[in-house]
C-alpha cells in the first residue's frame, strides 16, 4: 500500500497516499484532518516518492512538510 509516515509531538500515524487517510497508529483529530488535505494536495509528489523509496533513490522535498 502506498503511505507516508507522519509525526506529531508524540503521536506517529501511516496514511495512505491514495485516499490520504489515517491507516494505522494516532494523531490527533485536528491533525489527522490538516495531514489529510495536505496528503491530498500533494498526492503526486507524494507517489513520487513513494516510486523512489521503492527504488532506493533519495525522495524530493515535497511543499509544507516539516523536517
Amino acid at each position: 500500500l502506498p503511505h507516508f509516515h507522519a509525526q506529531y509531538q508524540d503521536f506517529k500515524g501511516v496514511f495512505s497516499i491514495n485516499s490520504g487517510r489515517l491507516v494505522s497508529g494516532t494523531l490527533p483529530p485536528k491533525a489527522v484532518e490538516l495531514v489529510t488535505k495536505w496528503a491530498i494536495n500533494n498526492k503526486a509528489a507524494l507517489m513520487e516518492n513513494w516510486s523512489r523509496a521503492r527504488n532506493n533513490e533519495q525522495l524530493i522535498w515535497v511543499e509544507g512538510a516539516d523536517k
